[in-house]
């Protein structure tokens, strides 16, 4: 581990040979873009109003082009990239989303060419948001798992950590003070960082869910829903996309865009009939998704604690309280 008394030695020293990503203020909001320079880095804000899965599974995303019988694959070469800054929970969403398209039966050509060319370099979150709450489902603010660098902002300077051997190959060269008494200060961080989220008890969840299949506690819970998706789409693990087809006589193009399963035409078939035709059903996948079906495949929560959902959503639904509700739910006597 290094110390260094200003990051920005740290971005430009890896700006030389990269595209480096992260959060830019544009208007009121803040989103993952392109850097030109280190003043451009939204340093302030925890998380952004969009995580950075846009970076590896783009909301919209030309596939391929076909003429006739004939596909034409895309030349262009993804640039190296450096995603910079991410927070812990946002570098899990990105882990999550590469256990679900980097499997032995199908591995994803567009998200793994990618994942593959980009440095992850995470930042420990001192000051977790009010609605976070990633230590209830096996997170936490200072978890450095994915990432291959890891800063640690300290009182009046960092510590870096390297992580990974890709992390380690992208420092060679680098002049920093070595740091001896890192883990202590590690330690101390992550203790005072954690005291300050909100607890959940969700121990147990995957298994209560599985009991509430045709439960009346869905008709309780859903109708404030809108349906608009947009918790979907914040969210830094929801992966469901659809795949559109545009043709003028033999000519064409393939792409595919981000959807969401409390979208009322998901499941709607060709032949009108629709699996899922209310929101309450619709709320049941969405919450098994999160805490029963993801831990069934992969043993672990899809919900990563970031608080986005109930931050973005219009109607201010929180899916840590509606997990919480299902915990508590008892069938009314008949």
């Amino acid at each position: 581990m290094i110390y260094l008394n200003d990051i920005k030695i740290l971005f430009d020293y890896l700006k030389s040979n990269n595209q480096m990503v992260g959060l830019k203020k544009e208007g009121v909001r803040y989103f993952y873009r392109s850097l030109d320079s280190f003043d451009e880095w939204a340093a302030s804000p925890l998380l952004g109003n969009f995580s950075p899965k846009d970076h590896f599974f783009p909301h919209d995303e030309l596939m391929f082009y076909f003429k006739a019988q004939k596909t034409i694959e895309l030349k262009a070469e993804v640039q190296s990239s450096v995603l910079w800054a991410a927070r812990p929970c946002d570098i899990q969403g990105i882990l999550e989303l590469e256990r679900m398209f980097n499997q032995t039966e199908y591995k994803d050509p567009y998200f793994m060419q990618r994942f593959e060319k980009t440095l992850i370099v995470g930042m420990a979150c001192t000051e977790p948001w009010p609605g976070c709450f990633c230590t209830s489902v096996g997170g936490s603010p200072y978890k450095k798992d994915g990432a291959d660098i890891f800063i640690y902002p300290l009182e009046n300077r960092y510590l870096i950590e390297v992580v990974s051997e890709k992390g380690e190959e992208a420092l060679k060269g680098l002049s920093a003070e070595n740091a001896s008494d890192a883990e202590s200060l590690i330690s101390k961080g992550r203790a005072d960082a954690e005291d300050k989220i909100k607890p959940y008890k969700f121990e147990g969840i995957e298994n209560k869910l599985k009991s509430m299949v045709d439960s009346g506690f869905w008709d309780s819970i859903h109708n404030p829903c809108i349906g608009c998706g947009t918790c979907a789409f914040v969210c830094p693990s929801c992966h469901c996309f659809d795949i559109s087809d545009e043709a003028k006589g033999g000519r064409g193009l393939r792409s595919r865009q981000w959807d969401s399963c409390l979208f009322a035409d998901y499941t709607l078939e060709t032949s009108g009939h629709n699996p899922r035709p209310t929101g309450a059903q619709r709320w049941r996948q969405r919450l098994n998704h999160k805490f029963n079906y993801f831990v069934e495949v992969f043993g672990i929560y899809q919900c990563l604690g970031c608080g986005r959902c109930a931050r973005a959503c219009p109607v201010n639904i929180n899916i840590a309280e509606m997990a919480t509700k299902a915990m508590e739910w008892a069938e009314p006597s008949e």
